[in-house]
């Protein structure tokens, strides 16, 4: 008896960091584009446990099309150099993102760029530089 429950708590120790891992998975990306999108920001949620970036974009014909990205905790992009600040409705910038899998209008933020060359980059790609204030190394 003492067994199995031995073996029943031991198995479902085992089972707790795969489901806390199936949380941050990335699968919905499409890890093999990298692709831009250029408009003005309607929003920029500075939560956890993920930002979220929400950009107008115009389409072919010119009308705006909301378009939604996902970053990194608060956290994980303080420590790149980001910040709550950072990014303001109204401003215009260039995001540089996997896609969504599935084609909806959006995806996972490998980089935000300002028309003044300002540039925040996914805290995994490269350096923050305090001097300047930009994440100078290219997604």
């Amino acid at each position: 008896m003492q067994y199995k429950f031995t073996l029943t708590i031991f198995l479902s120790a085992l089972a707790l960091p795969m489901s806390a891992g199936a949380h941050h998975s990335q699968s919905m990306y499409d890890a093999s584009k990298l692709t831009s999108a250029t408009g003005l920001v309607s929003e920029w949620e500075w939560t956890n446990p993920h930002t979220w970036l929400h950009v107008m974009v115009k389409d072919e014909s010119g009308q705006e099309r909301l378009w939604t990205f996902e970053s990194n905790s608060t956290g994980q992009l303080t420590r790149g150099g980001w910040s709550e600040n950072a990014i303001e409705a109204g401003d215009e910038v260039t995001v540089t993102f996997r896609p969504l899998r599935d084609g909806t209008r959006g995806g996972s933020i490998r980089a935000v760029r300002f028309p003044d060359g300002r540039e925040l980059l996914h805290p995994g790609i490269g350096g923050y530089d305090a001097t300047t204030g930009i994440l100078n190394v290219a997604p």
